[in-house]
């Protein structure tokens, strides 16, 4: 359209760049890893961070990311 800038930058529909919306989807999963290895040390079911890491990539190899966007 005529006189809209977004159009030429990369935003979509909904007026957010791309870019930023796979950034604060990558902070979200990064924080949610932390999390999730932080209650697995306190709970005390993984005892080094590798044990973390494979635990976590076990949940999230059950999650299906196509059906969380919009």
């Amino acid at each position: 359209m005529l006189g809209d800038d977004r159009s030429t930058v990369g935003f979509d529909d909904r007026g957010v760049s791309p870019i930023i919306g796979t950034i604060i989807m990558v902070s979200i999963v990064v924080i949610l890893a932390a999390t999730v290895t932080g209650v697995l040390f306190t709970l005390g079911d993984v005892e080094t961070a590798e044990q973390a890491v494979n635990r976590f990539e076990s949940i999230l190899s059950g999650i299906d990311f196509a059906t969380l966007g919009p």
